[in-house]
């Protein structure tokens, strides 16, 4: 349902990160409209740019921004908004706030909603998670109401109520050129190499999902004769009980535990370089599996290796006990051109003590 209601809008094929990012510039953006005469800066920490738990300063104030896309919730049957990792003085989990003001963007199929947050409204904790990574605001629409517009009326009557003191910033048509400029100077280089590319035209969710399937066929096949079955369920960091979608791993082949991550080529604009990034990987103390696979999404295809559990294994700080680690990729800094950056890649990986499994060419 949240496919059908977003197809064709800009910025839902993005991954969450690279949108969350486009629609905090876009916050900044209003906030620099609303407060023409104030003064905003990039983050500082350290003296380092870009470091800090907020995204931009405003006359000192340290501003926030959280954005959610409306999506179906199918466990509730109701469409919500569910911001994460706000990281609030709330309920003790955590002493501080690692802000002053807090900006929410709803992200709709039609237009954007930007509402300045009164500190209390609709929070909720995330369990033994919510110490390190904060808490979520969620935002339900009425139960079984299937429509999105009617969910979204009901959703921004209990935003715009007098209970609370949350307030209505701007609202933007998903046509205002500020959002096809802001989508260019994020992400242009790497839409232009997957311009026309299989499976560039949809949600990275529902993308992940399909290499995924894509990748333990392919094992069947480099396997013959083994057994591919579904994982058994067990139980998150949390303490609750795993979905299907939330297993420790994706399939067994025989008696092995195999977890496929995938990961897109993107260009890194802050450090001007291609690379891939494998994001919630259970590595070292905290592994459930026996085999690794990353799948590598570029414009020529999907390259399949099996990972040594050790090459390029980056940690996610004092998150990682519960988000897992991350597998970082480089190409060589300056290197524009994909192609070369993608072979100096796979030469890392050729080098390492990664195997090559296959290369599915579109």
């Amino acid at each position: 349902m949240t496919r059908t209601a977003f197809e064709g809008a800009p910025l839902s094929t993005l991954n969450p990160s690279l949108r969350g990012n486009v629609l905090a510039e876009l916050a900044r953006e209003v906030d620099c409209e609303l407060h023409a005469e104030s003064t905003l800066q990039d983050p500082l920490l350290n003296g380092r740019v870009g470091s800090a738990e907020y995204d931009w300063l405003r006359d000192g104030l340290r501003i926030e921004c959280k954005s959610s896309m409306m999506a179906w919730r199918s466990s509730a049957k109701c469409w919500h908004f569910c911001f994460q990792g706000v990281k609030i003085a709330h309920n003790q989990a955590r002493m501080t706030s690692a802000f002053d003001e807090l900006i929410l963007v709803l992200y709709t199929p039609r237009y954007l909603y930007f509402y300045k947050h009164d500190g209390t409204f609709a929070f909720s904790s995330v369990g033994l998670r919510t110490a390190v990574q904060g808490h979520q605001i969620q935002i339900s629409g009425p139960r079984c109401e299937k429509d999105w517009t009617t969910s979204l009326r009901s959703i921004l009557r209990k935003l715009d109520d007098e209970t609370n003191t949350c307030s209505l910033q701007s609202v933007m048509p998903l046509t205002d050129p500020r959002i096809s400029r802001a989508l260019s100077q994020r992400c242009h280089m790497t839409n232009q190499i997957f311009l026309g590319a299989p499976l560039s035209d949809i949600a990275p969710a529902v993308r992940g999902k399909r290499i995924e399937a894509l990748a333990c066929r392919v094992d069947g096949i480099v396997n013959r004769g083994a057994h591919i079955q579904n994982p058994g369920l067990g139980h998150c960091a949390n303490g609750s009980r795993r979905g299907l979608h939330q297993s420790a791993f994706d399939w067994c082949r025989d008696d092995i535990r195999v977890e496929c991550k995938s990961g897109q080529l993107c260009w890194d604009r802050s450090g001007r370089r291609w690379k891939v990034s494998f994001q919630c990987v259970k590595l070292r103390g905290l592994i459930q599996f026996d085999e690794l696979l990353l799948a590598i999404y570029t414009p020529k295809g999907i390259y399949i290796y099996r990972h040594d559990n050790e090459s390029f294994v980056a940690s996610n700080g004092a998150s990682t006990h519960l988000k897992g680690h991350r597998v970082n990729l480089y190409g060589p800094c300056q290197e524009a051109d994909w192609v070369k950056a993608l072979d100096a890649i796979l030469c890392k990986l050729d080098r390492s003590g990664c195997q090559s499994v296959a290369f599915v060419e579109w």
